[in-house]
């Protein structure tokens, strides 16, 4: 038995990762950046057994969208088809002679194609929808599972006092150039986002704070939402001054009548 492999990529920002499965997983740089656009942290993999021991041993929080050919789509997804964390499976045949019929058994896999602009298009569709349903799902202040209404999700407590103490401190331009440098090294792959990031460096200025987040397909608000949904602490620390910023601008904005707000 192949002694298991401990995998140490448990820490990028996000709760979703791409996995490719391939025996020749070896994908060119256009292909890369396109599947990167929609999801930035991808794994690839050549072996079916290191691929179960990741899709296995990554954090339950975690969504994964596996991509897999169709010969080790066969061996892999029967023995991982019941993992929650494994939202779907996309699987991809090198020619035209497409058998669905064992696909068929299987609820998580969205599509079978052939043509990789199908794929991506197909994955980039459903992304959308995935995302939506996990954000409406996204209770932070209430635990639902764990917890009775009536009790409060102590973690959660924390997190906001601690979010309230940030801001209440100083922030430095040293601050700021410390998480510029976390977000190149995070997109490190993804020139689209690493573009991104240096205008963002090069023109932000704290009143247009909003316009940025807001801004579409973009990192800033993408990269705060996980942040701020995960509670990670330290990431929380280096976005402080933008929290702050985004905290005065909606004070000024904020409206002097009653609002009635419909989802």
């Amino acid at each position: 038995m192949t002694a298991p492999i401990l995998f140490n990529d448990k820490k990028h920002l996000g709760k979703f990762s791409l996995i490719w499965l391939d025996q020749n997983a070896n994908l060119s740089k256009d292909i890369e950046q396109r599947l990167r656009s929609i999801i930035n942290h991808l794994k690839q993999f050549q072996d079916i057994e290191q691929c179960h021991q990741y899709i296995e041993q990554s954090l339950e929080q975690n969504r994964l969208i596996l991509i897999v050919n169709d010969e080790f789509g066969k061996i892999i997804i029967p023995h991982i088809h019941y993992i929650d964390k494994l939202l779907s499976i996309y699987v991809y045949y090198s020619d035209n002679n497409i058998d669905k019929q064992w696909s068929s058994k299987f609820q998580k896999i969205k599509s079978v194609v052939v043509h990789i602009d199908e794929l991506i298009s197909e994955i980039k569709k459903n992304f959308k929808i995935q995302r939506k349903l996990e954000e409406s799902f996204a209770i932070n202040g209430y635990s639902l599972h764990n917890q009775s209404r009536t009790r409060l999700n102590i973690p959660f407590l924390l997190s906001q006092i601690f979010l309230d103490s940030l801001l209440r401190l100083e922030s430095n331009e040293n601050d700021q150039n410390n998480l510029i440098r976390y977000l190149q090294h995070e997109y490190e792959n993804n020139p689209n986002e690493l573009n991104n990031i240096q205008q963002f460096k090069e023109n932000y200025i704290s009143n247009k704070v909003l316009w940025w987040y807001e801004k579409k397909d973009f990192f800033f608000s993408s990269t705060l939402n996980a942040v701020l949904k995960t509670e990670n602490l330290s990431m929380m620390f280096l976005f402080r001054s933008f929290l702050f910023d985004i905290q005065e601008q909606l004070r000024k904005y904020q409206s002097k009548q009653r609002l009635k707000v419909y989802r």
